[in-house]
């Protein structure tokens, strides 16, 4: 009987150190972890307006501009491609967002 305690307490020291060993690792992993993402440099973007423009201003080029240069842009006529986008609207396939319309 004494050697069966002398065993199990044993065991129960030797689980009671590895489950401390791997929550502290567990926590050594989330500390690194956070430096790294604290350190990580974050990405930027530019003011709102310069992006805006540009959209409209590529948007303009591409595809307001004439049949020809809306053909080569997108491989269809301008006339299409409207109704296309006004399709993908209604059916609620795509929507527009703050960032993004359909058009682009």
């Amino acid at each position: 009987m004494d050697k069966r305690k002398i065993k199990r307490r044993k065991l129960a020291l030797m689980l009671i150190v590895s489950c401390a060993t791997y929550v502290t690792s567990c926590m050594v992993v989330l500390f690194v972890m956070s430096r790294v993402q604290s350190k990580r440099k974050r990405i930027t973007y530019g003011p709102m307006e310069e992006r805006d423009k540009s959209r409209i201003d590529y948007l303009n080029i591409k595809i307001y501009k004439d049949n020809i240069a809306s053909t080569k842009m997108i491989r269809f006529k301008r006339k299409l491609f409207f109704r296309l986008c006004q399709l993908l609207r209604e059916r609620t396939l795509l929507r527009d967002t703050v960032h993004v319309c359909i058009e682009e």
